[in-house]
């Protein structure tokens, strides 16, 4: 993780849930241990590319962001894949589909 070395605002330092950030000596120095990757300096912090963060996934893919438009891509992107996993969960095949939302064309007690 990279840290500010911009403006001094310490916006970032206001936005941080976890107190992982503190103001030391001209510049925003980060606690690793602390950070929980939530985003919050990123989104609050009001020059781009100020404050650069890497994290890694469950499956060992890395993410970096450091602009609140990464932020909210990353973010879509994640719910975009757990939505699409949930619904193969439910809805696994075509016949799945069907068996679920159609209703039979002719039902068998006409009479």
């Amino acid at each position: 993780m990279k840290t500010c070395k911009g403006i001094e605002c310490q916006l970032c330092i206001k936005a941080c849930p976890t107190k992982a950030l503190y103001w030391k000596t001209g510049e925003v120095a980060i606690i690793d241990d602390l950070c929980v990757y939530c985003t919050s300096c990123v989104l609050n912090c009001i020059v781009d590319d100020c404050i650069e963060v890497e994290r890694r996934r469950n499956e060992n893919t890395s993410e970096k962001f450091s602009t609140p438009t990464q932020v909210l891509a990353l973010g879509e992107n994640t719910n975009s894949q757990k939505r699409h996993d949930n619904i193969m969960r439910i809805l696994p095949d075509n016949e799945a589909y069907l068996k679920r939302y159609c209703k039979p064309l002719f039902s068998s007690e006409a009479g």
